[in-house]
């Protein structure tokens, strides 16, 4: 699909590497993969923005270099338009509150609730052991910079989610439609009683406190997504890569299942670009809303 060339300046073999890939030489800093051949488009993406985080901005379309204050930079080569995660002579910027300060503060407060969380979850795991089957359910995530991580909630489903998923969209083809759109499911035929219940009140939600913790999830942020739903970002990837994801958001107290992927995507976009201690707060305190009132998906 495409490949990432380190290019390494300073030395003799950084404008000869330049030179013979693009015909032009120029002075910057070997960063990036070597290679990136055969990998996903959303792999390439997450590449690239590792490379913006360092303060590079510009458009790509077909052969890129992107030129950062640091003079650091790579060359992405592929057959078909990318374009940087931030755009066109926009720059990387991010406050303090965001680089330093919202991680301290979800911690102070992770560890301020967990002696109220944690006797929670203990009754509610003996109530999912009734039914069969585990108690946490953990799934990979797309993270803060495109990391991978394991996201903790308490199990909604039956044991088998993915067999009972698969003869649901087989049988059902608006089903499977609104899947592919969605990656949700209205009538979800996985999840259990106690699932809907814990679904509604969010309370499915509370081992995410442990990834907080652990310095993978922040309490407010965009919703955690699998790789194929990060593919739906498509340019505005860097709305979610550029933090971490939180255990509840804009998208999580703005209806849920009520609003569309593209709307959700945008919601993403606006709190990454007004992210602050008083948008916090008034998240944190629409959640305990929605909560109370059991309005969650």
């Amino acid at each position: 699909m495409g490949r990432l060339l380190g290019i390494s300046g300073g030395k003799g073999d950084g404008p000869r590497t330049l030179l013979s890939a693009t015909g032009h030489s120029g002075r910057i800093n070997q960063f990036g993969l070597p290679e990136a051949i055969d990998v996903k488009f959303f792999k390439i993406l997450l590449t690239v923005w590792r490379i913006d985080r360092i303060g590079a901005w510009g458009h790509v379309r077909g052969v890129c270099g992107t030129v950062s204050g640091f003079r650091e930079s790579a060359l992405l080569i592929s057959p078909f338009p990318i374009r940087l995660p931030y755009p066109a002579n926009r720059p990387v910027s991010d406050t303090i509150y965001r680089a330093r300060v919202k991680h301290g503060l979800d911690l102070a407060l992770a560890l301020l609730l967990a002696p109220l969380v944690l006797p929670l979850i203990a009754v509610l795991a003996l109530l999912i052991r009734r039914d069969g089957g585990p108690v946490f359910f953990g799934h990979r995530r797309v993270g803060r910079d495109g990391a991978m991580f394991t996201c903790w909630k308490l199990r909604t489903m039956v044991p088998d989610a993915e067999a009972v998923l698969a003869r649901h969209l087989a049988a059902h083809p608006e089903a499977a439609q609104a899947w592919q759109r969605d990656f949700k499911l209205q009538d979800d035929p996985r999840v259990t009683r106690l699932g809907r219940f814990l679904r509604r009140t969010s309370l499915d939600e509370l081992p995410q406190i442990w990834n907080v913790v652990l310095g993978e999830m922040s309490l407010v942020g965009p919703r955690p997504v699998t790789p194929p739903e990060l593919e739906k970002y498509a340019g505005q990837s860097w709305a979610y890569l550029r933090m971490r994801p939180g255990i509840t958001g804009l998208w999580q107290v703005s209806g849920r299942n009520r609003v569309s992927y593209a709307e959700r995507v945008g919601m993403d976009v606006d709190y990454a670009e007004r992210v602050s201690p008083v948008v916090d707060f008034a998240i944190l305190l629409a959640t305990a809303v929605v909560v109370l009132a059991r309005t969650g998906r």
